[in-house]
Formats: C-alpha cells, structure tokens, sequence
C-alpha cells in the first residue's frame, strides 16, 4: 500500500484496487491534485486500510476493478460494504466492458456506482456529488421525521 501523498493521516483518501499497475499509476496522477490517493494492490490489504485509525475514520471512496488477480472483485465489494457501509463510503466498481449482469450484481454486492473505463476526474467528482446529495437528503428527512414525531 502506497501513499501518493503525505499529509494529514486522517484525510479521507480514495482508495484504489485495481488489476493493472499502470492503470492505478494513471488515476493516482489524475486524481491526486485533489484527493489523497492509496493504492491496495493487493486486495486483502483494502480491509486492513483502517487499521490504527480512530473509529471515526473512512475513506472517501473506493474503487474496485472487475478483475482482480485471485480474488472475487464481488466479494470484495460485500466485504467493503459490511465493514464501511455505516460509515456511507461510496464503493465503485470499474469495468472494461458493459455488462447490465455485472452491474447488477455489483449492485447487489453493495457497489454505489459501476462505471464501464475510463475512470475520468469527471466521473469521480458525478460520484461525489452524488454521494453528498443523497447523504443531505437523508439528513433532511430525518430532521423532518424528527419534528414530526417529537
């Protein structure tokens, strides 16, 4: 595991477990003007990612190729999701091909976004965005819950 920068340790990076090393070096370069990056190359070192980190920690997002060397990228996926999924961490999985049954079953496996490659700045930031509205909306309606029921 590498880190494209060193800054503050409890920055929320965007974590990356991609099959080419070539790929991860090209979204690093792309994206690391505006987020900290860290490369698992290795899939089980994305589960220890938290480790010695306050509870309160996470990661901006992560991002999961299709293929991965000797591990099921679905799995992966599920296990991200039970062990970040209270924390909201948006999880995408990147593929070479568009498949509607891949995608669907990324979904299934807990995936927030599954994007057919290039992975763009763009895309990313979509993703982000995203996020935050949903995570604003969710807010909304529990405050309004909230006066409702109090």
């Amino acid at each position: 595991m590498s880190d494209s920068k060193k800054k503050n340790p409890l920055a929320e990076p965007i974590i990356l477990t991609l099959k080419e090393p070539e790929e991860a070096q090209q979204i690093t370069e792309m994206l690391q003007d505006e987020f900290p990056i860290v490369n698992c190359s290795e899939p089980n070192r994305v589960l220890r990612v938290g480790a010695g980190k306050p509870s309160f920690w996470k990661p901006k997002m992560f991002v999961v190729d299709m293929i991965l060397p000797g591990f099921g990228a679905f799995d992966l996926v599920r296990k991200i999701a039970d062990q970040f999924g209270s924390k909201k961490v948006p999880i995408v999985m990147i593929s070479a091909y568009e498949s509607k049954l891949d995608e669907l079953e990324a979904y299934n496996a807990g995936a927030t976004a599954f994007i057919v490659k290039p992975l763009t700045l763009e895309k990313v930031h979509s993703i982000l965005e995203a996020d935050e509205v949903k995570k604003l909306k969710g807010e909304v309606m529990q405050e309004v819950f909230d006066i409702n029921y109090d």
